[in-house]
């Protein structure tokens, strides 16, 4: 039975199928099917990861700078033993969220510590301008709206947590606005007014990036996937090229390739034998072709199963074998030729009920540095014809030169 190679349309994988369907599909929801989520969030936890170390350092910063300018310019006699708390909580927060930010560490997780720590901050931040007493209450509690809009758009917040946020900050910004003494009605009103004119667009804006975000890597996987299955179908495709179908070994192309690399190389060490079946002429005259096949197929095997990992047999062309062993100078070749020489002499090869003896002749030649195959292989093939005169099922090299 031969191979066969469908190089037509093949019918996408699951992975694929999701992933096109998720591209297409239009609506408020977010998250994917269980499959394509799980390697969503695998293939972007380092790249989430480094951005939330980042964002969070970043994000104490401008709440320091937003506590300490604010304290400065809005606040005539400013109660510093209490913003000092409140930075205090700021940096304490910074540090203990980064141990939760690395990749190993589920996203869930890493998401709801991160949440965790931008209601920390924000909260600090109005916290810290809510208790000061100051003439400028209307002002202090704009400036208390600019966090939770850095927030939602620098750090990027899964759309259910940036909505989960929103809300606690709200509610909290809300409160403290009931309960400061120097704001009149009209100017809660106007201050919850800008609230939500800040957030709730800024919110739509959330859900629009991590949306555009999310359809951008299913375009990157479709590519990854698309990439991979041809670099499949061309491994699938060389290593056919690269086979002989009869015997399922190496065919002389990949011989002629690996040997090449052997060669080109300054300091190998190399042996390369060439192994012909003695008289396989009279065999397929006697017995016909597809016995013969039978034959050639099971030498192929036999000297396989012979051979260390590493070394490579490949069919050289008709009845004939090459094995290249890549780290192994001549004197030791020569065991190896003689181990091979025996291991098919010794096969039981069966017609009908008879055991028909098959026997090889193996012919070697050294690989020095910046050889050249040509040579090697004429050295291999002569010393191998030099086997045969001398009688056959032996071993050719340099010491049968004068039998030649």
């Amino acid at each position: 039975m031969g191979f066969q190679i469908n190089c037509g349309k093949q019918p996408a994988a699951p992975l694929e199928m999701l992933a096109d369907t998720e591209i297409r599909r239009s609506g408020f929801r977010l998250r994917f099917p269980e499959e394509l989520e799980r390697r969503y969030r695998r293939d972007t936890a380092i790249g989430r990861s480094q951005e939330l170390r980042a964002v969070s350092r970043i994000a104490l910063a401008v709440f320091l700078s937003i506590g300490i300018l604010k304290t400065l310019l809005l606040v005539p006699h400013p109660r510093w033993e209490l913003a000092s708390f409140f930075w205090v909580l700021m940096i304490g927060a910074t540090l203990i969220v980064q141990p939760v930010l690395r990749p190993a560490v589920p996203s869930l997780k890493r998401e709801t510590a991160i949440f965790g720590f931008c209601v920390t901050l924000c909260l600090s931040v109005l916290a810290m301008i809510s208790l000061q007493r100051t003439p400028l209450p209307l002002q202090s509690m704009v400036v208390a709206t600019l966090p939770v809009n850095f927030v939602l758009i620098f750090v990027r917040l899964p759309f259910p947590l940036a909505t989960g946020f929103t809300a606690a900050i709200g509610c909290a910004y809300v409160v403290a606005l009931l309960i400061h003494p120097d704001l009149s009605q009209s100017e809660r009103v106007f201050l919850i007014g800008l609230l939500l004119a800040e957030t709730l667009p800024t919110l739509g804006a959330v859900h629009g990036l991590e949306r555009g975000s999310r359809r951008l890597y299913l375009h990157g996987l479709l590519q990854r996937l698309n990439y991979d299955r041809v670099l499949s179908h061309n491994a699938v495709l060389t290593d056919l090229s690269y086979r002989d179908p009869l015997t399922g070994i190496a065919n002389r192309r990949r011989l002629n390739a690996e040997l090449q690399l052997v060669c080109d190389k300054e300091d190998t060490c190399a042996t390369f034998l060439m192994i012909d079946i003695d008289w396989f002429k009279g065999f397929n005259d006697r017995y016909g072709h597809p016995l013969g096949d039978r034959c050639i197929q099971e030498v192929a095997t036999c000297l396989a199963g012979a051979l260390r990992e590493g070394d490579l047999v490949a069919r050289f062309g008709g009845e004939e074998f090459g094995v290249l062993l890549p780290t192994m100078p001549m004197q030791e070749a020569v065991l190896v030729a003689e181990r091979l020489r025996a291991a098919v002499a010794a096969y039981p090869f069966m017609v009908g009920t008879r055991i028909v003896r098959i026997t090889v002749s193996v012919g070697l030649a050294s690989i020095v540095g910046f050889d050249e195959p040509a040579r090697v292989i004429d050295t291999a093939d002569k010393a191998m014809y030099r086997a045969k005169r001398a009688g056959r099922n032996r071993v050719g090299g340099p010491w049968l030169k004068m039998a030649s």
